[in-house]
């Protein structure tokens, strides 16, 4: 989970639209109806929403950082049965793999982290013994519950994502190279040049346009390769 600069709504996603797209799923809703996006140019809302985020949520899940390409789904931070009027505000929106949006469900967002508003690194980490995102060691009470709130809600402790830090990374021993590199650069200043020059590319493995940017950092902060 990173920080996401929300990008512009397309340009028809205008204020009066909001209200039509609004006002017709409060009637539905009142009566009963499914939730359905709405059409626009014979193409579902979500589907334009799609290619929007893409960009600056750079193919990711917004909130456990699977690379989603076409699997995308549009997730409401605030749940449109909890908070209708939200449903189509395009800073309630961010584009979720099917774990992510299914694991929240129409769940309470109070107290979650919401990614393009403050940065997850404040207050997630990635364990890099149990591979687990858990709160971050030093932070506070209050910090710490919405962090364990935010994990819970959309399930990013679930084993599926060891599994993929494990593949992306470490089965490749990207990662696994960091302790003997730090170790080579301590004892041997003559290679450092070398030394730096891969550790500067393990250094671009954290940048958010990476899959999983967040576990890169957690692993390379551990080991003192990056500041907190």
């Amino acid at each position: 989970m990173i920080y996401l600069k929300r990008g512009p709504a397309p340009e028809f996603w205008t204020r009066e639209r909001v209200k039509t797209w609004t006002g017709r799923w409060l009637v539905k809703r009142e009566k009963g109806g499914d939730w359905r996006w709405p059409d626009v140019d014979k193409k579902p809302l979500n589907q334009h929403a799609r290619i929007s985020m893409a960009e600056w949520q750079y193919g990711k899940c917004a909130f456990c950082e699977i690379p989603i390409g076409n699997r995308a789904e549009v997730e409401h931070f605030r749940s449109k049965a909890h908070y209708p009027l939200a449903a189509f505000v395009w800073r309630n929106l961010f584009l979720t793999c099917h774990d992510c949006n299914h694991a929240k469900g129409e769940a309470d967002h109070a107290g979650c982290i919401k990614p393009d508003r403050e940065n997850p690194a404040d207050y997630l980490w990635v364990n890099p013994y149990s591979l687990k995102i858990v709160p971050k060691p030093g932070i506070s009470e209050e910090e710490r519950q919405r962090a364990v709130k935010t994990i819970k809600t959309y399930q990013l402790d679930r084993p599926e994502l060891k599994r993929l830090y494990q593949l992306t990374y470490l089965k490749e021993e990207t990662l696994n190279l960091v302790p003997p590199l730090i170790q080579a650069r301590q004892n041997q200043p003559s290679t450092a040049p070398t030394i730096e020059e891969r550790i500067s590319v393990l250094r671009a493995r954290a940048e958010p346009e990476q899959p999983f940017s967040l576990f890169v950092r957690s692993f390379l902060v551990h080991y003192g390769v990056i500041e907190k």
